[in-house]
């Protein structure tokens, strides 16, 4: 039985808005609603969205619900689709509901909220229980059929009468008429082939209810690929709802507030946030609501599908209209305040990725048009894994052809671009957010043309990994990229020929480091192999520290990039920097001098969680930066970085202000000076081994916790060095269990020689 489809409406919001934009409304088909003003004050904006639905309406009165975890965020932009809960700053959604077809949906951008724990509490069961409400297609007398899809089943106190929930089986949903067999379905994850997509479209359509919840930023992690593809978001685009790739902040003691941000709710809609841009062009008093809700246009703007009639047209009209303002570029950056640019530069980025990006000559940079396109033949080891460096380069907008034997294995991607940040949460734009793209090479037919629009260095990319295996493949079209790859590059053919190929950016690699730089920084350089021995220096000692038994078997990769997703440097695949870093990557004399930067990234690359606590993120990951700073470098430990340098003096104003562990935790140089210490006293082979032993241990041997963590890193550095380290924790204000500090007794106890303060009773008698 269909259920009854909502009237579109137009919402007026005349408490938030004080002024008419016409036009959006005018283009919706949809006259403006008018509303009583005093005759001095403009009228209000009719907002093109539709009414909430009365069964929904309820929810703006709920004070506050769950934030599980870290949710993403949602994209709404449909013109029965709606806002339903936000973060706390009232900029990101996390909730949303709409119709498709005669079906409803529901949209959570956490898998949490489909956790017993959200059904269960008082207000997010609440909220879930009128949704599962509004999303029934039943009558009230019929008993409701879920199908659960990597979902628990809800509570039983949280369903209707007679309410049964089962499993559907994988093979099931990739069969046609799911409305047959059940009438809601509970998706839980992001784990759908393209028939269950369609299918469970379908039954949306039929009328069925569907509740999804999906952590997007979880599935878009270790993956280049485009957010549209995402398998919830393909099935929630048609409602014109998505699933962002970004983050919601703001959670206050694990929770959103609803009821207090509930009337801001509607200007999330994309569609009220054009309006609003668009009349904030002319009316100065609107900027600053603009540019709040500037975001949930720009995360829509990215995310709309090519055949989108509501929100699409308008977008591609201001494209034409405003193309000189959408350039961001170091001189000229997009700022926040310019948020309608900033969603149609989205909009492009999106909709248009086989156009020249126009920012591409000011970063990455300009292609020389006189650089002559060539024709390469490549072979990669399909053992190793990531990205496998071409020495080719793609000029922005231009097609590269690859032909090859044989159908390319599952898991090889092609990739364009070493600059995989995406920069759309930052409060200004210094190039296109999103510049590097990936395609799947498994589908693909020999003589394929791939384009790039903001060019970039060319890779092929193995996630899947093949033992004793190598495919070859032959790409047209590419210009030369400058690339020393250490014993394979003879350095006087560098000399004389590959550091002046024309592409704008160049590759220093060994088998255990790789460093993307502009190209201009390695013309003058004769011959790398003096600075690449010196980081393959670096790598081993980093390795020789620790490297777990499952890191991958890889070169680790530096990027310098004119700005970069998060704070001044930042670990990952590739390792991320700004471009003032570029000197001490490829400069001998700059790298011999150290990097505490360079080394420390590398270090979290290596980091291991089973002894890294709570607070200790930034710490523990400094001992790889001592270690590289002393053993390649010759730096001792307190020399390595000026914040040690009066460690005693910090340490001194800690003890005698209580040894607060919170204190000890928000610093992370006075929390590296406890280790320093035990390096100084026992050398670095006991923390080495300390750091291997937990790769010797079985699984439920290992720490699970915070309180276990502290507990076997004090006591296993502790039966290494044959010292009782407990006082030596306690005094420093770092929790361990009375147990585990009995469990040392038979231990002599130790503290350092330079201790600043008389020592603790127990260390009377050491």
């Amino acid at each position: 039985m269909g259920m009854p489809q909502h009237r579109p409406l137009l919402v007026t919001l005349t408490a938030l808005l004080t002024f008419t934009a016409p036009s959006l409304s005018a283009q919706a088909g949809q006259p403006p609603t008018p509303a009583p003003t005093p005759p001095s004050a403009p009228a209000p904006l009719a907002l093109p969205i539709t009414t909430l639905p009365p069964a929904l309406q309820s929810l703006a009165s709920i004070p506050s619900i769950l934030a599980p975890g870290t949710p993403g965020t949602l994209a709404v932009w449909g013109p029965d689709a709606w806002p339903l809960a936000a973060d706390a700053s009232a900029s990101s959604i996390v909730i949303a509901a709409g119709h498709l077809g005669e079906g409803r949906l529901v949209a959570l951008s956490h898998t949490g909220y489909l956790d017993s724990a959200a059904w269960n509490d008082e207000h997010t069961g609440q909220l879930l229980r009128t949704l599962l409400t509004w999303a029934n297609p039943n009558q009230p007398d019929k008993p409701l059929r879920i199908g659960l899809i990597g979902a628990d089943t809800p509570p039983a106190a949280s369903l209707p009468a007679a309410a049964t929930a089962t499993n559907i089986p994988r093979d099931r949903l990739t069969k046609p008429d799911l409305r047959s067999d059940f009438d809601l379905v509970l998706l839980s994850g992001n784990n759908l082939s393209p028939a269950a997509v369609d299918n469970l479209t379908a039954f949306v359509r039929a009328g069925g209810g569907l509740f999804a919840a999906q952590t997007a930023w979880a599935w878009r992690q270790g993956q280049a690929a485009d957010p549209r593809d995402n398998p919830t978001t393909r099935l929630f685009a048609p409602a014109g709802i998505a699933f962002t790739s970004g983050y919601a902040s703001d959670a206050r003691d694990g929770r959103f507030p609803l009821a207090s941000i509930a009337d801001k709710l509607p200007t999330l809609h994309a569609r009220a946030a054009l309006a609003l841009l668009q009349s904030a062009d002319t009316t100065p008093a609107l900027r600053d609501q603009a540019a709040h809700v500037a975001p949930a246009l720009t995360a829509a703007s990215h995310l709309l599908p090519d055949t989108d009639v509501h929100l699409r047209p308008t977008l591609l009209t201001l494209l034409t209209e405003r193309a000189d303002r959408l350039r961001p570029t170091p001189q000229a950056p997009l700022k926040q305040s310019q948020g309608l640019d900033r969603a149609l530069v989205a909009f492009r980025t999106a909709a248009f990725p086989d156009q020249r990006d126009p920012s591409a000559d000011a970063f990455p940079g300009a292609v020389p048009s006189d650089a002559p396109r060539v024709t390469e033949s490549v072979t990669i080891n399909l053992a190793r894994p990531d990205w496998h460096s071409t020495g080719l380069y793609a000029p922005p907008g231009e097609p590269i052809t690859l032909t090859f034997t044989g159908k390319p294995p599952a898991g090889l991607r092609l990739h364009i671009g070493c600059h995989t940040d995406e920069l759309w949460h930052l409060p200004q734009w210094q190039r296109t957010p999103r510049i590097a793209r990936s395609w799947p090479l498994a589908a693909a037919t020999s003589g394929a043309s791939f384009i790039a629009p903001s060019g970039g260095l060319i890779y092929l990319d193995v996630s899947a990994t093949i033992p004793d295996s190598t495919f070859a493949l032959t790409i047209a079209g590419a210009v030369r990229a400058p690339l020393f790859v250490l014993g394979q590059t003879d350095p006087a053919q560098w000399a004389a020929e590959i550091r002046n190929h024309p592409a704008p950016w160049a590759e220093l690699a060994t088998d255990q480091i790789i460093v993307s730089v502009p190209s201009s920084a390695i013309r003058d350089i004769a011959d790398p192999t003096a600075v690449l021995q010196l980081w393959n220096r670096v790598a081993s000692a980093a390795d020789e520290l620790h490297r777990a038994p499952n890191h991958p078997k890889r070169p680790e990769r530096f990027v310098a990039d004119v700005q970069i997703s998060a704070g001044y440097m930042h670990a990952g695949y590739p390792i991320m920097t700004h471009l003032d870093a570029v000197d001490d990557m490829t400069q001998i004399a700059k790298l011999t001098a150290g990097n505490w930067g360079l080394f420390h990234e590398l270090g979290h690359n290596h980091q291991s969680g089973y002894w890294t606590f709570d607070g200790t993120v930034e710490v523990t990951v400094n001992l790889f930066t001592l270690y590289i700073m002393e053993k390649v470098i010759g730096k001792p430990s307190i020399t390595g970085h000026e914040a040690l340098v009066n460690r005693n003096q910090k340490l001194a104003k800690h003890l005698d202000t209580g040894a607060k562990f919170d204190r000890w935790k928000a610093d992370p140089f006075l929390a590296l000076t406890m280790y320093t210490q035990l390096l100084e006293a026992f050398g670095w082979e006991p923390i080495r081994e300390v750091l291997w032993s937990y790769h010797n241990q079985p699984r439920e041997a290992l720490p699970k916790n915070d309180d276990e963590k502290r507990d076997q890193w004090m006591t296993r550095v502790s039966r290494r060095v044959g010292r009782n380290l407990g006082p030596f924790f306690q005094a420093w204000g770092v929790p361990t269990s009375p147990a585990a500090r009995e469990s040392l007794a038979d231990l002599p106890v130790w503290f350092p020689a330079d201790w600043p303060r008389p020592l603790p009773q127990a260390a009377a008698d050491r």
